[in-house]
């Protein structure tokens, strides 16, 4: 049941994460530095808290969810980093859905390549 009409939203803006990832072996072989942007759509309005930190989504939380995601195992692309983060946060998190954008540093002549998905609760 939608409750948060107005579609309020929590935004991670650009989280510092070192995941070993990576096609080729060379690239697996040190941790790199890419950004981690979430916008999560929470279930309730945030006009609803009534100032209380149990009412809405911790987002010191989310953020380690993050971490904890682009750390657990080796990913070859930042497609699938991404969505493991978005479907980790769905299942955690009382949100009706979650935007997850990975900046990932390397092409040459760019300042990043950034990947973005969007996932909803019915998605899962």
């Amino acid at each position: 049941m939608r409750t948060n009409k107005r579609l309020d939203s929590i935004c991670i803006y650009r989280q510092k994460i070192n995941p070993k990832i990576g096609v080729s072996l060379l690239e697996k072989e040190q941790p790199q530095a890419l950004r981690v942007t979430c916008k999560i759509v929470p279930i309730s309005a945030l006009i609803q808290l009534e100032d209380d930190i149990k009412n809405t989504i911790n987002y010191d939380s989310v953020a380690q969810v993050i971490d904890k995601v682009s750390q657990e195992k080796e990913y070859s692309l930042i497609e699938t980093l991404a969505e493991a983060i978005a479907d980790k946060i769905l299942k955690e998190f009382l949100v009706e859905e979650v935007k997850v954008s990975i900046e990932k540093f390397f092409l040459p002549n760019t300042d990043s390549v950034i990947v973005a998905l969007t996932k909803q609760q019915s998605s899962l």
